[in-house]
């Protein structure tokens, strides 16, 4: 019994093995005619109860199958007329701390606690239900002082249904890796609580600061997307990421299941998108699944849209319309980005995911420059006029809005720069006029562009 108050509600693993190796040792020898006349049955009955509901103890909150087991064997002595009254009351004891609160609760240690089960759990057990004469039976009701809730929850964020989540509890003895919903240390003895897995976002949990935590025993997740939770994909072999072989800077192979994708994406309106994208095999829907395939692989939904967006400018009839002109300036921002993000990634020597594909960028890009080139020419004078007027500071020859509008989407596909900040006088040579464009930030794109018109 001493081993069952030390380590109760603590699953500790060696004091359960030592339990568990007495409880079968007893359970073999109880039925020997020569231990029972050394010995005396009762009273290797009243200590094979003992190591039982000593066992429970440890175990109390697991519902271990070892010791239900245990349990079970010992309870269908219904007939066995040595085994008594008190001997069935230990054993229903032991069966109720192993489920101790249907699984959600587990026994303290605290001085407190000690003192309660040693009075509710006190080796000297009744012969009937009205033998007081050692044992007050009322006092056994006061376990219920030294139980603590213990279990631990994690509840999905998107759906708010509960979720099984490896985690990690930091305690003051060191660390212990379940599996949730589970029975943890008693929350006085844990400092952190860590979820590290590739299907859920990995964070760690201060719990000494997050009293929320210690009161209801919830924790929040939130599942990646592209992946299935562990109930409806155990091994991971239905993921989206286990279907795609994601090897950085290498091309990728993605053939995803329609309706394994569709699980995957909580959103409800990205999730009907993907419906309608697989429903008809055509050239935009096509486009459409393997973006969405793309941006549920690297976990970026919210590219969609942009995605979307962009291929839209590419097909647009007209470039003279107020809204091309700010989806020129997304495209741009959307380049400077990727470029950004590539040079970080080169000092760095470090992989990580690109917001875009800069292949496809390049491709908009090289589409978008040579309709705008076609369009210059169907323009009298040519696209070349226009910027001839822009850098001379001649803007009244600009007569139309089509115009106007052609020369500003030549000038942000170009990344041309003001006017105003390049100096232009009869003694500026060619030379000069490129060290002032490569000065000035300008592209490659946009000083070969500009340098045969400035030579004018």
């Amino acid at each position: 019994m001493s081993l069952g108050f030390r380590f109760a509600g603590t699953n500790d693993s060696e004091a359960f093995k030592t339990l568990l190796h007495y409880n079968k040792y007893l359970i073999s020898r109880i039925d020997s005619p020569a231990a029972v006349e050394q010995a005396g049955r009762s009273c290797m009955e009243g200590c094979l109860v003992a190591s039982l509901l000593a066992l429970a103890m440890v175990m109390s909150g697991s519902g271990n199958l070892e010791v239900m087991r245990l349990v079970k064997k010992l309870r269908i002595r219904v007939t066995t007329p040595e085994v008594t009254y008190g001997s069935h009351m230990a054993i229903h004891m032991s069966l109720g701390l192993l489920f101790l609160g249907g699984g959600r609760c587990s026994l303290s240690t605290s001085n407190k606690a000690i003192a309660a089960m040693l009075c509710a759990f006190y080796p000297k057990f009744p012969s009937n239900s009205m033998d007081n004469r050692y044992h007050l039976q009322a006092l056994r009701h006061l376990y219920v002082l030294a139980v603590e809730r213990r279990v631990l929850v994690t509840v999905d964020v998107d759906s708010g249904k509960a979720c099984s989540v490896p985690v990690c509890v930091t305690t003051n003895h060191g660390t212990l890796s379940a599996l949730s919903p589970c029975i943890v240390p008693s929350w006085e003895n844990i400092s952190k609580i860590k979820i590290d897995c590739p299907r859920y976002w990995q964070f760690t949990l201060d719990v000494e600061n997050c009293s929320a935590v210690t009161t209801s025993g919830i924790v929040f997740v939130k599942r990646r997307v592209g992946h299935l939770s562990y109930e409806d994909d155990k091994d991971g072999h239905c993921g989206n990421l286990s279907l795609a072989v994601l090897v950085p800077n290498h091309h990728r192979a993605i053939h995803v299941d329609a309706a394994t994708n569709q699980s995957s994406i909580s959103d409800p309106i990205l999730r009907n998108f993907w419906n309608t994208s697989v429903e008809k095999k055509s050239s935009w829907n096509t486009f459409c699944s393997n973006v969405l395939t793309e941006c549920i692989a690297d976990e970026k939904l919210n590219v969609v849209p942009l995605y979307l967006q962009l291929e839209q400018l590419c097909h647009q009839s007209s470039l003279v319309s107020p809204t091309k002109i700010l989806d020129l300036w997304q495209f741009k921002l959307c380049q400077t980005l990727c470029s950004t993000e590539s040079e970080v990634s080169e000092k760095s020597q470090e992989y990580f995911t690109m917001v875009m594909s800069s292949e496809y960028l390049h491709s908009i890009e090289m589409s978008l420059l040579k309709e705008t080139e076609t369009k210059g020419k169907c323009n009298e004078g040519g696209l070349d006029q226009l910027l001839g007027y822009y850098m001379k500071g001649d803007l009244s020859k600009v007569l139309s809005l089509e115009t106007a509008d052609l020369l500003a989407t030549a000038l942000i596909l170009y990344d041309i720069p003001s006017k105003h900040i390049i100096k232009l006088d009869p003694s500026t040579t060619l030379p000069d006029l490129y060290l002032q464009l490569k000065s000035l930030g300008a592209s490659a794109t946009a000083v070969t562009r500009l340098l045969p018109l400035l030579q004018l």
